[in-house]
This record gives C-alpha cells, structure tokens and sequence, in this order.
C-alpha cells in the first residue's frame, strides 16, 4: 500500500502532471458550457415583433414551448403536428421552410412549437428503395398511425441495402422491436451537448495518454530504474503498483471531469430532458432502448474501459521503449489512429479492434450506439458497439500484463 501511495504522489507532484490535468479541467467546464451558448430560439414580443433569446434563455423558453407535446410520442400527437406543419406551409403559399421569404411569424406560431414531433418523420418515411427522406409535406396523414410498425420496416430496408444479409436485417430489426414505443420527448435536449461529451472524452484521453506514455520510458532515460531495480520490490511489484496507481488516478480524473460537463449541461438543459428517448434527440435509426440519460452514463462508463485500455496499451508502448519522447508520440499516434482509420477505410475490423478504439470522432462508442453498423462475418453481422466493448476489456487485461512482464524483462544497459 505504501508503495501505491509512493506511485500516486509521484504522478500528482509532477509540474508536467498538474499543468495536464488543470488544463484536462478546465476543458471540461468549457466543454459544458459552450453547447449551451449556441442555443437559439425566436419569439413574437407584445408588439408583434421578432425576438431572438440565447443560450440558458433559449432552452428555458424551449422547454416552456413542448410543455404541451410533452409525454408518450404517439401517432396521434404526429399527426396533429404533420398537418399543423402542411397547414403553415400552405399559408405561407408552399414556400420551403428555409427559404429566406419564408415568414417568420408562421414558423414561430405554428411550426415551432411542435417542431420535435417533425424530426423522425422524413426518416421514417424515407424511400424504402433509394433511402432517400421524403419531405414533409409528401408524406400522407393517413400513413402517420402505422409510424411505429413504419420505422421497423426502415430499419430493415435500411440494412438490406447496407449488407444484403438477411442475418443482419433479422438482428437489426429485433434490437429495434425491443425498444419501449411509444417514445419519450421531454423538453429541448440538444444532440450537440452530446457531441461535446464524445468530443471531452477524446481531448481527456489524450491527455491522459500523455501522462502515462513516458511512465516506465523516462526512468530508463534519465537512469532512476537502475535503482530502482536494486530495491527489494524493483521489479514486478514496482511495475504494478506504477501501473495501479496510473489506473486509479485516471479513473478518478476522469469521472470527475466527466461529472463536471455533464453537470453543467443537464443543469442546463433540465433534468427532466433526460428521459427523452435518445430517438428523439439524435436519429430514429438508434437500436438502443435508451433515454438521453442512460446514453450519457454507457457513453461514460464506455469511454472510461476504452480509456484504460489505450492506457494500458501506452504503458507497454513504455516499457519496451528507451526514449520518453518517442514513447509518447508513438503512443499519442496510436491514440488518433481508430479516428484516422475509420475517415480513411471506413467500417472495418482493423478499426474497431484495437485498443481505445471507442474514443475518437465517428468511430467512437456513442455514434456507433446510435447507427445500425454491423461488423460482418461471411454473411452474418455483430454489432459494432459489442466489438469496441468485448475488444477494450479484453485489451486492458492483456496489455496490464504485457506491459508489466515487459517492465520486468527490460535490460539495464
């Protein structure tokens, strides 16, 4: 235990260590906040004219707005919505609704309010052939009471043209049916706070990648392991104490920034957001039976195992390296290469397959818990999420005890 100690005062006295993690803090804070300032909202004030609110007023004013629509999405309060949104079109003499011309008074008073019943529609709806949306005003309020049976057909169109296997469509279209309908909406949750949370995920990993990358290299380097290895507990117990320690602190790190941003943005945005089905909020196409609250803790607690393995991956890096500095840009590289991979070959088992492959951009656990990506096999498919969770956990074991056993192989010269 005194040595654990030993290892946690060393890596926090650090004046590199501190700088990395104040600045890790202080991203966390800036991450909470700015999804918040890029919220809008328009209003008519008591003259009749255009008002523009932001930020916390926006979300606030947001919130008071789907009041009525709040609750159990059904097909019924669908098609109230579609035919208020064809009934504003048709007064604003069929204009789009992003034309410059479009009046704005229209889309304040009739459109807006009930603007998140609108969103899954041209999904759902989409051409079963081409997959392209179909616009609002073509899609026929007498095929709204079938919406629920219609996006499980969309998931299945959706995935016959993607693989051409009917393994994956029958998987895909069964995760569907398990998620509770009618869905949830409550309040205004924006999808970019979640993007924020994905994003400080990535900037903490690698910021912690930088901290651990030059833990064994740099005491070869400056020749503090020589006697290091002459102590009685030189070898294995140093290397797994140095590496708990490393563990422990991360974690804690992690799950306070963590704690911080999405504190700030459920404060926000209102608690009672949370229970809005992640549907609603992101794409309809998502197979998980999840709200935005439970997607916000799997995305976490998913960051943090992919987090340790990538740790425990730049702690091997370490030990079989002489140099601090290549150790850390060789383990930063390793940190960003899922993300580059991924823009560069797309869907593929070489991306999802090596550690800390969760954290990134597109290919990071949250997007991939929100898409229909299947990894194939011959003609059958497993799930993404599945790989980049079944792959970190078995990653975190196997490189602990790698970089461990490298540790203690390593010669002194």
């Amino acid at each position: 235990m005194r040595i654990l100690l030993l290892e946690i005062r060393r890596i926090l006295c650090s004046r590199r260590n501190i700088i990395l993690l104040l600045a890790g803090l202080t991203l966390s804070v800036v991450m909470g906040i700015m999804p918040i300032t890029y919220e809008r909202a328009s209003y008519l004030d008591a003259d009749g004219n255009i008002a523009v609110l932001s930020g916390r007023d926006a979300i606030e004013y947001h919130n008071s707005l789907y009041e009525p629509i709040e609750g159990d999405v059904t097909p019924e309060k669908l098609e109230n919505a579609l035919a208020q949104y064809q009934e504003a079109i048709g007064e604003a003499g069929g204009l789009s609704l992003y034309d410059e011309e479009f009046p704005t008074e229209i889309r304040v008073e009739k459109i807006d309010p009930v603007d998140p019943l609108l969103f899954p529609l041209p999904e759902v709806y989409a051409d079963p052939g081409t997959g392209l949306q179909t616009e609002l005003t073509d899609i026929s309020l007498e095929e709204i009471p079938d919406f629920y049976d219609r996006a499980v057909e969309h998931i299945g169109d959706l995935t016959a043209r993607e693989y051409g296997s009917q393994n994956i469509v029958d998987k895909s279209t069964e995760m569907y049916r398990q998620i509770d309908t009618p869905f949830q909406l409550y309040g205004d949750y924006s999808a970019n706070a979640l993007d924020y949370i994905v994003l400080n995920i990535f900037l903490l990993f690698l910021i912690c990648m930088a901290m651990a990358a030059p833990a064994f290299s740099e005491n070869y380097e400056n020749g503090s392991d020589h006697i290091l290895r002459c102590t009685r507990y030189g070898r294995r117990h140093c290397a797994g104490f140095r590496l708990l320690a490393l563990v422990l602190v991360f974690t804690i790190y992690y799950l306070i920034c963590m704690g911080i941003e999405i504190r700030i943005l459920n404060q926000a945005f209102g608690t009672e957001s949370l229970k809005t089905s992640i549907q609603m909020v992101v794409q309809v196409i998502a197979l998980v039976p999840l709200n935005v609250g439970e997607v916000q803790m799997v995305t976490v607690l998913g960051g943090l195992l992919s987090l340790l393995s990538g740790i425990c991956f730049a702690l091997f890096i370490s030990a079989r390296m002489r140099s601090a500095m290549v150790s850390m840009l060789f383990s930063l590289i390793v940190a960003i290469l899922p993300t580059i991979l991924y823009f560069a070959v797309g869907l593929s088992w070489l991306v999802f397959l090596w550690p800390s492959s969760g954290i990134g951009m597109q290919n990071s656990l949250m997007y991939q818990l929100l898409d229909t990506k299947f990894l194939t096999i011959g003609d059958r498919g497993i799930w993404v999420p599945w790989v980049i969770i079944a792959a970190a956990a078995v990653e975190l074991v196997v490189f602990a005890v790698l970089s461990i056993r490298s540790y203690c192989k390593h010669q002194v010269v």
